[in-house]
C-alpha cells in the first residue's frame, strides 16, 4: 500500500496552477476546467470499454484515441479566452 503523507510543490498556491509549459493560470480558468472535463470523459470511456465488445468497443476506442489528440489543445498557445478558442479550433 502506498502512503502519501505530504504532497506539495513549494510554489505556493495563490489560486493558480502550473501548466505543462510552465505558465501559471487561475485554477478556475476555462483551460483547467477543459483539461479536467476531458480527463473525466476519458476515464468514463475507459470504463465503458471494459464492458463493451466488438463494434461498440472499436467505436469507443476511436473516440478515446481522438480525445487523446484533442486533450493537449484546450485554450492552447495564443488563446486567451473562449472567443479565441472558437477562432482557433472551431
Amino acid at each position: 500500500m502506498v502512503v502519501l503523507n505530504k504532497i506539495y510543490t513549494k510554489t505556493g498556491d495563490a489560486g493558480e496552477t502550473a501548466l505543462g509549459n510552465g505558465a501559471r493560470v487561475a485554477k478556475h480558468s476555462l483551460r483547467v476546467t477543459a483539461y479536467g472535463t476531458s480527463d473525466e470523459l476519458n476515464s468514463a470511456l475507459g470504463v465503458a470499454r471494459l464492458h463493451s465488445e466488438g463494434a461498440m468497443d472499436e467505436m469507443l476506442s476511436r473516440i478515446q484515441n481522438d480525445l487523446f489528440d484533442v486533450e493537449p489543445h484546450p485554450l492552447g498557445e495564443g488563446v486567451q479566452d473562449i472567443q479565441d478558442f472558437d477562432e482557433h479550433f472551431m
